[in-house]
């Protein structure tokens, strides 16, 4: 499979944030969001061919978390589940970072104990139409969704997903974070505040705040 980077450093964002982990970030993405901050990671022909074997050498074996992150990191279905189904076995705390569009329903199925953190896609990604509603129905409380907002249309639309889905039941966790630099924080906090929505926490992409935004590798 395709590997743009294998690197070391803290979660960013969602429910593992702060802790030290293996990134492995795979090659090509099915969507093209507006805001897009991988987008050395979209096309399939990206970074170098590696085996599983290969991926698994360059993990740090003293750090038992690894995120899965693209990319679309789901996109080639044989690829993730054969890595999957390693790194399970090798004992590892997985998370997997999905762009909301697949569908998740046979992962949940296979990997009990893999958290997958799922992005909805607003109005300013340019990508909504894409969503996998059914998604946002079956997570388990060791998933969580993630919405990223550039404006206030996308915080409307989140109010609008939480409230018309199964999220709104409280088995998963649920973030919001701003789009950086199209949307102040602030703005966020007050339309939670005002929309008393209490099951939604807000997030700072952390990795963001301690180096340049653009930074690969953190």
């Amino acid at each position: 499979m395709r590997v743009v980077e294998i690197f070391q450093s803290i979660d960013g964002e969602a429910n593992r944030v702060g802790t030290l982990t293996n990134f492995i970030r795979l090659a090509g993405c099915n969507l093209r969001c507006n805001y897009c901050d991988t987008d050395y990671a979209l096309e399939k022909t990206q970074g170098e061919e590696m085996s599983i074997e290969e991926i698994i050498s360059k993990l740090d074996k003293d750090i038992k978390n690894v995120t899965l992150t693209g990319g679309e990191p789901l996109w080639n279905k044989e690829n993730s589940k054969a890595l999957l189904r390693e790194l399970v076995n090798l004992g590892y705390n997985i998370s997997v970072e999905t762009n909301g569009s697949i569908n998740l329903k046979e992962y949940i199925d296979e990997f009990h104990n893999v958290s997958f953190i799922v992005d909805y896609k607003g109005p300013s990604s340019k990508m909504e139409q894409t969503m996998d509603m059914e998604n946002f129905n079956i997570l388990r409380p060791i998933d969580c969704v993630k919405f990223v907002v550039g404006s206030k249309e996308d915080l409307e639309k989140m109010k609008n997903i939480y409230s018309t889905t199964k999220l709104s039941e409280g088995k998963s966790e649920i973030f919001v974070s701003p789009v950086f630099g199209d949307i102040e924080p602030k703005e966020i906090v007050e339309f939670l505040l005002e929309n008393k929505l209490v099951d939604i926490r807000m997030q700072i992409q952390m990795h963001k705040v301690i180096w340049d935004p653009m930074m690969k590798g953190v």
